[in-house]
């Protein structure tokens, strides 16, 4: 197991997961294939202003709404997984920061079309067809169907188990979040595997913090081990700043013996036998 998700969970190549289709002869007949996808989601949004449509096609928010300061999703590589699923979510909220520009479920069906047409350009879609250009939640649910990739949750879990905090606890939880993104585990699943990966020292503490008290949630769990270690590495660099400084040195007391030095039990005998 170890050795096949080294293999699947390191840099992909840049053609690594993208959806190869077939290439037709010629040119034309790729142009036409792309304008009948548009055209067929045009027949079904016939009822939209066509300014509206103009305007979902070139990205260009309505007059109406304030300028959108997200920027419009890069296009769509035709990689599969957690590729595939950060596209439709970045969509969605490029939609929400633009809704002059969207206000039906084909206005947002055509941009993500449009904006992938190469990987999607005659992809048949998981899901009644008929609802993949009518209803925006079947077409993002055929779309992540088509898109997924079937060995993605066995290397994620086979990575959830092997990521380990290497710095800031923030650091690995954006990492752990990352690859529970492909998994379908209950939260508890979920924290004990993040408790296993965070640094010992930062696991003991946690275990004392809960002494008495329950985390119940993944989200509670992660920000109370950020917390700590945000804490300790505080105290930590404090402490060596305090090692570091000139006044702390002159400061400290002697431990050692010095040549000179008479112990309390010496002059104390002394005095006895002088009595």
């Amino acid at each position: 197991m170890p050795g096949r998700c080294n293999q699947h969970w390191g840099a992909q190549s840049p053609n690594e997961g993208a959806l190869h289709i077939p290439l037709h002869p010629t040119q034309l007949q790729e142009e036409l294939r792309t304008m009948t996808n548009i055209a067929s989601v045009l027949e079904h949004a016939f009822s939209s202003p066509l300014e509206q449509a103009v305007r979902a096609a070139s990205q260009t928010p309505g007059p109406t709404g304030a300028e959108s300061k997200i920027p419009a999703p890069e296009e769509y590589s035709g990689k599969k997984g957690n590729a595939a699923k950060l596209y439709i979510q970045d969509c969605k909220t490029y939609f929400v920061a633009n809704l002059s520009s969207f206000p039906t479920d084909n206005s947002r069906i055509m941009y993500v079309l449009m904006n992938g047409q190469y990987y999607l350009n005659g992809l048949p879609l998981a899901g009644d067809q008929d609802l993949l250009i009518d209803s925006w939640q079947a077409f993002e649910a055929g779309f992540l169907a088509t898109c997924s990739d079937p060995a993605a949750p066995e290397v994620a879990e086979c990575g959830i188990n092997n990521l380990k905090q290497t710095a800031s606890a923030s650091d690995y939880a954006t990492e752990f979040r990352v690859i529970s993104g492909e998994l379908e585990w209950s939260d508890s699943a979920l924290m004990a595997a993040f408790r296993q990966g965070l640094k010992p020292y930062v696991r003991s503490k946690l275990i004392e913090h809960t002494i008495g008290s329950t985390i119940t949630s993944l989200d509670e769990l992660i920000n109370t081990a950020s917390l700590i270690d945000n804490t300790l590495f505080e105290a930590r660099k404090k402490a060596q700043a305090t090692l570091r400084s000139p006044s702390s040195s002159s400061n400290k007391p002697a431990t050692g013996i010095s040549a000179g030095f008479v112990t309390v039990e010496i002059r104390e005998n002394c005095r006895k036998a002088g009595e």
